[in-house]
């Protein structure tokens, strides 16, 4: 099954100002998260968490399970079609992005993709980079056929670490007495609810960074971050001793058009 392919029947999609989007459906969604609650209350029990490190190993119990299934299924699904699948998504996101800066989305859109597209496109580069990794495991075989169920397995256990890798990390190093968890022993779709008591609105002040980040850093091109030739400095001899090319020469040769 080649996933990069995006009209291919029973994968979903969300549309973001006429750019669509790959997401889980909802079925897969619901399961996912019937699991997850099942994992949390069988170590935690329903109840309100003020303590710091209690919270954070509630966290990280969710992240071990997310992790654990991310791990089952990458295997199947990490296949040479699904790299191509990722950066495919990855610069629709970019589009949808750049749509929002401009504040050219609908309401609804901006508002749905102001919660999800942080977390989107950090995951796209989560299981781009534990792809690569697989790829270049020799043991690492596909016994199996990777399956629409499969990836919507997979893509929500790894937007689900990556939101509480952060939210682990807001709770221990930035409002550690500010917190309040709590779990809730009802079948509804937030089964636990990480609250502040700051007057911190961390989304609006991701928006104005967005916004203004610019003005006082320069544009995104001035940055060295995207400055392909002062990457050469400092990593052409490795790439030319580990795979005898030199950073810029690998850096043409990856933007050459596919010959398949």
């Amino acid at each position: 099954m080649k996933i990069v392919i995006e009209e291919k029947a029973g994968m979903n999609h969300e549309t973001f100002g006429g750019i669509k989007i790959y997401r889980p459906k909802l079925s897969s969604e619901i399961l996912m998260r019937h699991e997850a609650q099942k994992h949390l209350f069988s170590k935690f029990q329903p109840g309100k968490y003020t303590a710091a490190k209690t919270i954070n190993e509630i966290l990280q119990h969710q992240f071990s399970f997310y992790l654990e299934t991310l791990n089952k299924y990458i295997d199947v699904i990490a296949q040479e079609d699904f790299l191509h699948f990722l950066l495919f998504q990855y610069d629709q996101a970019a589009k949808v992005e750049n749509l929002f800066k401009e504040r050219a989305l609908k309401e609804d859109e901006e508002s749905k993709w102001s919660a999800i597209g942080p977390v989107f496109r950090r995951t796209i580069k989560y299981l781009a980079e534990r792809s690569t990794l697989l790829s270049g495991d020799k043991r690492h075989t596909h016994s199996n056929k990777p399956s629409l169920e499969g990836l919507d397995y997979l893509w929500i256990s790894a937007e689900e670490s990556v939101g509480l890798y952060v939210l682990s990390d807001q709770t221990y190093a930035i409002f550690p007495d500010s917190t309040t968890l709590e779990i809730i022993d009802r079948e509804i779709h937030d089964y636990f609810i990480l609250s502040l008591s700051e007057s911190c609105d961390l989304n609006d002040a991701v928006r104005v960074d967005t916004e203004f980040r610019d003005h006082f850093v320069g544009k995104p091109s001035d940055s060295i971050l995207l400055n392909a030739t002062e990457h050469e400095v400092w990593l052409g001899d490795a790439f030319r001793s580990t795979v005898g090319l030199t950073y810029l020469e690998t850096v043409r040769t990856s933007r050459l058009p596919s010959s398949q």
